[in-house]
């Protein structure tokens, strides 16, 4: 292959991308990122009373693997009922979830390469996955998952410890965050599935 030919090739892939991140960036739903203020609030509301437990770290490392495993779940029941390409993609996603949840050897850096995979491969895979790109609520859900992790991994590395008492609140928030960003993918499953089944059943109509 030539250089020009590379280079053309090399062009059309980063343009490729580029309008994919773009058709997310229309798609979704700045509203969603309120979702995790809401979380923080509501672990300064309990801490300290006795619905305390619920934002404690031991519940926290339950209910996380908890809630990744049954979207696991889910996107394999779909993937086997329905055999569609997006259940495969949130198949991959939450299994790389599952493996980082559960702390097996290599998911700390693992997870990072794994999420690029999904992403890379999500974006090539562009035109065949409809029922995800052409819908902004499961967008919104995801972005806001991803952005939800974001915020939890600041927390984690002590970006806010400018703030008062930051390590009496700085676990108990940060395990809710990664939950909560977990019950958001979730609802992105949830959303693909149902707006599915919706299309499927005005079809057969």
């Amino acid at each position: 292959m030539s250089t020009g030919s590379t280079a053309t090739s090399k062009a059309y892939t980063l343009q490729w991308h580029w309008r994919t991140g773009l058709e997310v960036v229309r798609r979704f739903h700045p509203l969603i990122l309120v979702v995790p203020l809401i979380a923080v609030l509501l672990v300064f509301a309990a801490l300290n009373t006795r619905a305390g437990w619920l934002v404690e770290e031991e519940f926290q490392e339950f209910i996380g693997p908890a809630i990744v495993a049954f979207g696991l779940w889910l996107s394999m029941m779909s993937t086997a009922l329905r055999k569609r390409l997006i259940d495969v993609w949130f198949v991959g996603l939450f299994a790389s979830l599952l493996c980082r949840e559960l702390h097996f050897v290599g998911t700390s850096t693992g997870i990072y390469i794994a999420l690029i995979v999904l992403f890379v491969s999500g974006s090539i895979l562009r035109e065949r996955l409809p029922e995800f790109y052409q819908r902004s609520l499961p967008i919104s859900l995801l972005v806001g998952g991803f952005s939800t992790y974001a915020i939890a991994v600041t927390i984690d590395a002590a970006w806010w410890r400018f703030l008062p008492e930051f390590r009496m609140w700085r676990v108990q928030v940060e395990e809710t965050l990664e939950s909560t960003g977990h019950l958001l993918i979730l609802a992105a499953v949830i959303a693909v599935i149902a707006q599915r089944s919706y299309a499927d059943s005005i079809t057969k109509r």
